[in-house]
């Protein structure tokens, strides 16, 4: 490019800024003007506008287009000019001025996966989830240094000179490379980033790709991990190694402008014709039974789960209570379930057609990968901040399989995200609190195999009753024999594989028309609790609650954690319909899945009723009761100072009506949790 070009395209920038109009105002002009009173030094630029007021003018488009990083260079220049003439003091203050353009034609859309050498100096925009991001740092930008051999002083522009490093700055007058005094020095704030490919726009069975961005000025700290963003950049390259002769180079992208998607589905947008027939859709009376037959069409039967996991899709109203208590509005799920029967199926469909989700497996999964992890940068040795699973699906749902196969200690790390919706870390300097408002639908196989259904669903499964309450929907999958529906659902299977599985498609809502109905239904509509869905709600807690009340032995047969988890499902019932008010039909909807819900997972075969303590406490109230009563006997038989004959202990509780039996399990689980132990065979006495 001759000298004679960047004058004349430096003066055409000048031009353009000065006089681009837009609804007869100079936004441009009147941008920079109001810089210096907003302690502003970035301009956003819209690629349209560019291209519009240079139409006619093929060279600079080409060469814009040839030579990106140049133009940018011009356009900064063009409004430092600007600047100073509008305010030289805010001018000579701020270091560096950005054009930021933003707005580009889909055809600058790179996919991540899709970058090559042909991009490179390129202009270009992608997409992605930040994973991680680094600590904000200050680069040096321009210095003034004066040279300690000949002392004479000059100042350096490291963009201009296209300089990294001290190393390379050589004296102006001497030409020594001896390290300098710094005079004076102007500092910019810098952040890299890395962002890794959405999960739609990556392959089936591959491993996702990643890209480092370089954030400088004003657009550090504006995205974090596990937002969604479009960013348009300058796609760079760097040596791998700092090796002169070093032939191979990794791409970078200096971001220009980055967009933040935090919302997720909030983003997506639905044309008119869409938006029509997702209308017509849900005025269509059995709405509620198209959308639950259409959740996972090819598996059998499952009724209350598929619409259990259909209102999990729509998910309640997130609110905020004047004292800033925060409740959620995401229903959580957890399917415990014999050999297959289908819960990986169901949990892998949910993954695919929810607008933003995220399956992973128990086996291969850590507390760091499901919620944040600190990590060290091999080339740097910086510290960044990387998302795991629950981040990577906020607003959206993650699918966790094999829960019960994840170690403890990496269990843990769930039970904030799962209430809070948040996950807080602190590790090598850097506390965050990163958001994770998702659902969570889990699935896990029963401790024995096969569920047992004379036993709790806490001795069903390997999972502690802190994470066990924090689900407002556990439903068990048992594959019983049942001629008439073993019947049923082979002839299911045989459908699917032949021609006939073409009708099955008829009568279902395809994927495409349900993922933008959930986003349309998540996205414009709010339901209110209705007065009447109200009364619903209450009078069946109510009367849950009233078996609670007949007497001290009684069980606790509901809880306000179920009668959250009521509301959150009334108000999913009614967004399913598209409906802005809860009527007592969605109550109800939400009342007759809670009643199925307890019965098959919380009734206790001992005393024949619904016990949720079950969950709270790991025991239910009829196990419980007889614990006290051992403990009663032993205190009656002086166990905390004398060691006490263990068949005298056994007897009296056969006398209370405990048998024998049971009464030996409860003195193991005492001599279990450090209560008791024997100081010799055949005796018992008080843990000191």
């Amino acid at each position: 490019m001759t000298e004679k070009n960047i004058i004349n395209f430096k003066e055409q920038y000048v031009d353009f800024l000065l006089n681009f109009t837009l609804n007869e105002k100079t936004i441009y002009y009147n941008r920079i003007k109001e810089m210096p009173l907003f302690n502003q030094y970035s301009l956003y630029i819209n690629y349209n506008d560019l291209f519009e007021y240079f139409y006619n003018n093929k060279d600079l488009l080409n060469s814009f287009l040839d030579n990106p990083e140049e133009h940018l260079n011009f356009l900064n220049e063009a409004i430092k000019e600007i600047m100073k003439t509008i305010d030289p003091v805010y001018a000579a203050r701020i270091p560096v001025f950005y054009a930021r353009i933003y707005n580009l034609p889909p055809e600058f859309y790179v996919p991540i996966r899709n970058i090559r050498a042909v991009h490179v100096g390129k202009l270009i925009q992608v997409k992605g989830i930040v994973t991680r991001s680094s600590k904000i740092k200050q680069k040096v930008y321009e210095v003034e240094l004066e040279c300690v051999e000949c002392h004479n002083r000059f100042k350096v522009n490291f963009k201009e000179k296209g300089i990294t490093k001290m190393s390379q700055v050589k004296c102006t007058y001497c030409d020594t490379k001896l390290t300098p005094r710094f005079i004076n020095r102007k500092m910019i704030d810098f952040q890299r980033i890395i962002i890794q490919e959405s999960p739609e726009e990556m392959p089936a069975g591959h491993i996702p790709r990643s890209l480092e961005v370089y954030l400088e000025g004003d657009i550090v700290d504006k995205a974090y991990p596990g937002n969604h963003v479009v960013i348009t950049g300058l796609l760079k390259e760097k040596r791998e190694r700092e090796i002169l002769d070093e032939l191979t180079f990794s791409t970078y992208l200096y971001g220009l402008s980055i967009e933040v998607r935090e919302k997720g589905y909030e983003e997506e947008i639905l044309t008119k014709e869409e938006e029509e027939e997702i209308l017509k859709l849900a005025s269509s009376p059995d709405i509620v039974e198209k959308i639950k037959r259409s959740i996972a069409p090819s598996i059998y039967g499952l009724e209350h789960i598929k619409l259990a996991l259909a209102l999990m899709l729509f998910g309640g109203v997130p609110k905020i209570f004047p004292d800033g208590t925060k409740v959620r509005g995401d229903i959580n799920i957890l399917l415990v379930g014999d050999p297959g029967t289908a819960k990986t199926q169901l949990l892998k469909y949910i993954a695919a057609i929810a607008p933003k989700g995220i399956y992973t497996s128990g086996k291969g999964v850590s507390a760091a990968g499901l919620t944040a992890a600190v990590v060290r940068d091999k080339n740097t040795g910086e510290f960044y901040l990387e998302a795991g699973a629950l981040v990577l699906s906020d607003q959206g749902v993650a699918c966790i399989d094999e829960i019960d196969k994840m170690r403890s200690e990496d269990r843990v790390a769930m039970h904030e995200a799962m209430e809070q919706q948040t996950i807080s870390i602190a590790k090598a300097g850097i506390v965050a609190t990163l958001n994770a408002r998702c659902s969570i639908l889990a699935a896990a196989n029963p401790t024995l195999g096969r569920f047992d259904k004379s036993k709790t669903i806490v001795d069903n499964i390997d999972l502690p009753v802190t994470l066990l309450s924090r689900f407002d929907l556990i439903f068990p999958i048992i594959d019983l024999p049942n001629p008439e529906v073993d019947e049923k659902l082979s002839s299911h299977v045989l459908l699917l594989h032949s021609e006939a599985s073409e009708k099955i498609k008829e009568e279902i809502i395809p994927v495409d028309l349900l993922k933008k109905y959930i986003i349309y239904a998540r996205k414009n509509i709010k339901p209110k609790l209705t007065a009447e869905a109200m009364r619903e709600i209450q009078q069946f807690y109510l009367k849950m609650r009233e078996v609670s009340y007949k007497g001290e032995g009684a069980p606790v047969a509901i809880t306000p954690r179920q009668l959250e988890a009521l509301i959150r499902l009334t108000e999913a019932s009614a967004k399913m319909c598209l409906r802005n008010e809860c009527t007592a039909e969605d109550a109800l909807t939400a009342i007759n899945l809670m009643k199925y819900m307890l019965m098959e997972s919380f009734y206790d075969i001992t005393t024949q009723r619904i016990d949720v303590d079950v969950i709270m406490t790991g025991i239910p109230k009829s196990k419980r009761d007889k614990h006290s009563k051992i403990i009663e006997i032993l205190s009656k038989l002086n166990y905390q100072t004398e060691m006490v004959e263990k068949e005298l202990v056994l007897q009296e509780a056969e006398k209370s009506g405990i048998s024998r039996e049971e009464a030996e399990k409860i003195l193991d689980k005492l001599k279990r949790d450090g209560l008791i132990y024997e100081p010799k065979s055949g005796y018992i006495k008080r843990t000191p």
